[in-house]
């Protein structure tokens, strides 16, 4: 795998040619919405481990609540930006981006490629569905219904026209397509079918009030939390064990995928993820196709063992994982490093450098950070004006 900087001309030629595909992870929208950090490693070994079931219990709801606090209960201030200026900033950032790529895709000279850009994302949140229809740009979100709208794979890759009233002259309007590979906030589960919801879901399990019985930070480690003493299970352990078994089972209402490595619980979400990842795979494998990964760390072992079968398979593929820093690079670096890369078609583009000044212990730093901002600045932006 490469390690290159920012080449503009390169990525510009590459889009003009390629049909579009973004991968987008939750350090996209870090830090407003945090990323799973160690969660999926504590979900992942509490299920493993011997613990006590009453101890597993109130755990696991921890983690759940951990993971409703930092990411799920702020998805309500999407809707109703006024109180909440970071929400507002990052919808206004996801926004820029996407009208961006839009007016990209749109000025494209070729004719042999449709107008559409696949956004395939593991984040349950509805910043992407938000920020595109704050910015009245066509999308498809995978649903069909005006009362009832019901989910399907089939509803995808419909390309869109425009004809104008008097002279009749057709156009394709550019088209983003959603595809939300762990699930969404925005799902709901009856008879079988994934059906669009709004968010209540999240004041309800907010209404229950559980307070965690284990506090879960970034520098926690599972052996940590495995060990502690949990006072409740001595001295009121009933209201603790039914605490937490209701928190659990109002969280368990989200459609979405639990971080963890036992991911599926749900027959439907399963049925939804392998099939979304199979459209994932028949993308990647289209002749000169271009995939850019952003805020995506390759924990999700299906995602990451994929794109490299593909890459491998596909030598007209570009793959360029967007780093926020240079220093970011080295964990893609690991991650990737006993791997073989057939094509040579996986970069890792990171930020130009520049000379450090008074700084003994900096010889160069990043000239800026290739965040959602820098991305969007930096990139995408600089290639519509070169158009």
């Amino acid at each position: 795998m490469k390690v290159e900087l920012l080449n503009l001309e390169k990525i510009k030629k590459t889009i003009q040619d390629c049909n579009l595909n973004l991968l987008i992870g939750s350090g996209l929208s870090s830090p407003y919405l945090s990323t799973l950090g160690n969660i999926e490693i504590f979900l992942t070994e509490l299920e493993a481990s011997d613990l006590d079931e009453d101890k597993k219990v109130v755990i696991r709801a921890s983690v759940y609540k951990r993971f409703f606090d930092d990411v799920i209960k702020n998805n309500l201030n999407f809707l109703d930006t006024v109180t909440d200026k970071e929400a507002e900033k990052l919808l206004k950032n996801y926004s820029e981006f996407l009208k961006t790529i839009n007016h990209i895709l749109l000025s494209r000279k070729t004719t042999l490629l449709s107008k559409q850009a696949n956004l395939f994302t593991t984040n349950i949140d509805i910043c992407l569905e938000k920020a595109l229809e704050n910015s009245r740009l066509e999308f498809n979100d995978g649903f069909a219904g005006r009362f009832s709208p019901v989910f399907n794979l089939s509803n995808f890759k419909k390309t869109v026209y425009k004809t104008t009233q008097h002279f009749e002259n057709k156009s394709e309007i550019p088209i983003f397509n959603v595809l939300k590979m762990h699930g969404s906030l925005t799902w709901k589960i009856e008879e079988e079918q994934l059906l669009l919801s709004d968010l209540s879901e999240i004041n309800r399990v907010e209404s229950l009030n559980f307070n965690p019985a284990v506090e879960i930070t970034d520098e926690s480690t599972f052996e940590e939390i495995s060990t502690l003493p949990i006072p409740e299970l001595v001295f009121d352990k009933d209201q603790t064990i039914e605490n937490a078994k209701s928190f659990a089972g109002g969280y368990a209402r989200f459609a979405i995928v639990n971080p963890n490595k036992d991911k599926f619980r749900d027959t439907v979400l399963n049925e939804n993820y392998y099939e979304i990842l199979r459209m994932y795979s028949n993308e990647l494998e289209k002749e000169n196709t271009v995939l850019f990964v952003l805020g995506f760390s390759f924990a999700d072992e299906h995602i990451r063992n994929l794109r490299l079968r593909v890459a491998n398979s596909n030598p007209t593929l570009n793959i360029f994982i967007i780093c926020r820093t240079k220093r970011s690079s080295e964990k893609f670096e690991a991650v990737f490093q006993n791997s073989v890369i057939k094509n040579n078609n996986i970069s890792c583009i990171v930020p130009p450098q520049i000379k450090c000044e008074d700084d003994e212990e900096c010889e160069y730093k990043d000239e800026y950070s290739l965040d959602l901002t820098g991305v969007h600045q930096h990139l995408f932006s600089k290639i519509m004006d070169a158009k």
